[in-house]
């Protein structure tokens, strides 16, 4: 049985911040760490490159581990795009801007094929990359407005077969890696996550 060797949680704290004001309170946002099983925890926000700072100020939505690499891990974020660790965390780089993500899905077998559920100009998207995140192209564009891709979800045997789910419930499906795609369903209520498994 393989143990755990480091717990990550996305999250956006209220913390009280040293003031005269007893209401007053700041807004940490960002990734946090713990390598000894929830007893300690610690900050993971530093942001290496040409995009030097921190994540402090920024709200996740995800985070997935490379399938091969437990030292390489991806974070979405609603406001910031998609960053890359290949330090376990320790430090981040962003590897897709501008677009709000709201989840990621990893290809087991290729884990430099990426893809990114999420939403820009007012529209829903999907996104992939084929090389680890260097470069992009769009495979979904949601005709409706203000309605993002919430979810996406890709087949564990055959990672060709892919479906997402959007704010507005609809959940779609593509058979040949977002070539097309058709619709299989919708619900009341919007789709928060897809779990795929065997």
């Amino acid at each position: 049985m393989r143990s755990i060797r480091y717990i990550f949680l996305v999250l956006a704290l209220m913390l009280t911040a040293a003031s005269c004001n007893p209401f007053a309170t700041s807004t940490i946002v960002g990734i946090i760490k713990t390598e000894n099983g929830g007893t300690d925890w610690q900050f993971r926000n530093t942001v290496e490159g040409e995009n030097a700072g921190n994540l402090n100020d920024l709200r996740f939505s995800s985070i997935r581990f490379a399938p091969d690499n437990s030292e390489v891990l991806y974070a979405g974020s609603y406001d910031g795009g998609l960053f890359q660790s290949a330090t376990s965390g320790n430090s981040w780089k962003r590897i897709l801007s501008r677009i709000g993500v709201y989840d990621i899905a990893i290809n087991t077998f290729n884990p430099a094929e990426l893809f990114v559920g999420g939403f820009f100009a007012d529209h829903g998207k999907v996104l992939t990359s084929k090389d680890g995140g260097k470069s992009w192209v769009e495979i979904y564009n949601e005709e409706s407005t203000g309605n993002a891709v919430r979810a996406i979800a890709l087949n564990p045997t055959n990672p060709q077969n892919m479906i997402i789910g959007l704010s507005s419930g609809a959940v779609n499906a593509s058979t040949d890696s977002g070539i097309t795609w058709k619709s299989l369903l919708t619900f009341n209520d919007k789709i928060n996550q897809i779990v795929w498994t065997t």
